[in-house]
């Protein structure tokens, strides 16, 4: 991996693009271990074999920065890091509505998570981009690097849809024609067309809704 950064020198970095760094990895430290909480927590459910392609690629991800950091003489901060570390642990400690069990909402919550911290990582890559020239950057690595950002945050915003149905016709109660429409992409034509035209009471439609959501999604 090393030889990725190749030609680059080891002082080029000044003091403020030192902290730069040493901030993103930082939060790199809580993205990887968010994602990892993530895949670990939806194994086996519909979410599971994504997260977990998600959650390695952010491992890549954290190495390259480590290594374009190492090509530069910045080394790591520990505190920072640290500090880091502890806070995506303590954010664990959120029940989320359920004390023993997985919540819906931790699963929505932590999407949203690793969705921002993607879009920061994006903009750490086309930042660095833009210093083509000064021997910062290998440019084709950082955009090839920046790409990927933009798949894994396409697929972490559509799981985040499908996370958010389930949350919130839970919390409504009331399917409206939306939520559907939207059920029956989720649940598959068949089922969701019987729900649709199911002939009962809209609290019995949502009940029934939630019920086959939870199953595909393994809630």
């Amino acid at each position: 991996m090393a030889a990725a950064w190749e030609g680059m020198s080891r002082n080029v970095a000044p003091k403020l693009l030192s902290v730069y760094l040493q901030d993103h990895h930082a939060g790199a430290v809580t993205g990887l271990n968010l994602a990892r909480r993530a895949a670990g927590a939806n194994e086996g459910t519909a979410y599971g074999d994504e997260l977990a392609r998600i959650a390695e690629e952010v491992a890549e991800d954290q190495r390259a920065l480590e290594d374009l950091m190492s090509k530069l003489g910045v080394g790591t901060d520990r505190i920072k890091d640290t500090a880091a570390w502890g806070g995506e642990k303590l954010g664990r400690l959120k029940p989320n509505a359920r004390w023993l069990s997985y919540s819906p909402l931790s699963r929505l919550i932590e999407l949203e998570g690793l969705a921002a911290g993607i879009e920061t990582k994006r903009n750490l890559w086309r930042a660095l981009g833009r210093l083509e020239g000064s021997d910062v950057a290998d440019a084709a690595r950082l955009e090839r690097l920046a790409d990927r950002a933009g798949s894994q945050l396409e697929r972490v915003r559509a799981a985040h849809e499908r996370a958010a149905l389930l949350v919130l016709v839970r919390a409504r109660g009331l399917p409206d024609e939306h939520d559907l429409r939207v059920g029956i992409a989720l649940t598959g034509h068949h089922v969701g067309c019987a729900l649709a035209r199911l002939k009962t009471t809209a609290a019995v439609r949502a009940y029934l809704l939630v019920q086959v959501l939870e199953c595909r999604e393994g809630t």
